[in-house]
């Protein structure tokens, strides 16, 4: 199950904070980087499909906006746990991914801070002046972008069977458009990303309500938020001491049903002894002589009455119990 995701903003990086310095010529010391092609990478995009102009120049599809290439660094003194936090950082205008590593040292940066964390960087608009960024502005983008990641990690069996911890956004230059856009995008329902479990929907409602984006729509205040919560409580009690009482109805309707059947089969039995009885006198006989045949006849009665009576009860029973089962 993915946990719903953290956004922490480090902030924008501009130029002046690196030293253009070349790119460490061996990084099998520091840890692993390797590139891949995904089809959740920013591009190719429609909007970008006719290319992208700016100050009268054009910038075709081809070669700016083609490339889904994203690099992933893995330190080497990365420890797997059952949480794995993500570093995803986007580049700004004018950049192409391998030279935008090297010119940053972005990979020394990380490999030198120490963080337990995997390091993403996604191939923006290929040496165009744009900050569009493509299918991570789109409703789940980002989502589908680290599942396809997390994906590719396990494929080369970095990850196994963790799930997604702290994701962290940095960026530098034209990067803050994309990572405004994924900071403004809702959270995915709750019980999106947990299959497994049964998220109650008025405690989905009070989540979603104090993660809303926009602060006039979230709680007033961390008291509300747990009112809210509280109220939620008080009712899951309720329904709870409820469901007790309709498991308790309905153990008593299931008694109350193998006790009809038990009657049931015990009217069989009687109503056979009764016919025997029948056939052994004729109706010209003595009242005397038909005294075995008359008791015979009323214990079918009163089995009857009696299949009746349990019958009855084992409806009520199972019907409070359905009633009960409907409140909860």
């Amino acid at each position: 199950m993915k946990n719903l995701i953290t956004f922490l903003l480090l902030g924008v990086w501009s130029g002046s904070v690196f030293a253009a310095a070349p790119m460490t010529n061996n990084l099998q010391t520091l840890g692993e980087l390797f590139f891949t092609n995904l089809a959740s990478a920013p591009f190719p995009h429609p909007l970008r499909v006719n290319g992208h102009a700016h100050a009268g120049q054009v910038y075709p599809a081809t070669p700016h906006y083609a490339d889904n290439r994203v690099a992933i660094f893995i330190p080497k003194n990365f420890r797997a746990t059952d949480k794995v936090n993500l570093v995803v950082h986007f580049h700004g205008w004018r950049a192409r991914l391998d030279r935008m590593l090297e010119k940053f040292q972005l990979v020394e940066q990380f490999a030198a801070s120490g963080r337990n964390a995997i390091f993403v960087a996604p191939q923006g608009p290929l040496d165009a002046p744009d900050s569009f960024g493509g299918k991570l502005e789109e409703a789940g983008g980002f989502r589908r972008f680290l599942d396809e990641v997390f994906g590719v990690l396990r494929q080369r069996q970095h990850l196994q069977q963790a799930g997604l911890g702290d994701v962290i956004l940095s960026g530098h230059s034209g990067g803050y458009r994309v990572m405004a856009s994924i900071l403004q995008e809702d959270p995915p329902p709750l019980r999106q990303g947990t299959a497994e479990r049964d998220v109650p929907g008025e405690l989905e409602a009070a989540c979603r309500k104090a993660l809303c984006k926009d602060r006039g729509e979230r709680h007033a205040s961390a008291e509300a938020l747990a009112s809210a919560v509280q109220i939620w409580l008080e009712a899951e009690a309720d329904r709870s001491k409820r469901r007790e009482r309709a498991e308790a109805q309905a153990r008593a309707g299931v008694l109350r049903l193998a006790e009809y059947f038990h009657a049931k089969d015990e009217l069989r039995r009687l109503e056979s002894e009764a016919a025997h009885e029948r056939s052994r006198v004729e109706p010209w006989q003595a009242a005397e002589e038909k005294e075995a045949m008359l008791a015979a006849d009323d214990r079918v009665r009163t089995a009857r009455v009696r299949l009746a009576v349990v019958s009855s009860d084992a409806v009520a029973d199972l019907e409070a119990a359905l009633r009960l089962d409907l409140d909860c």
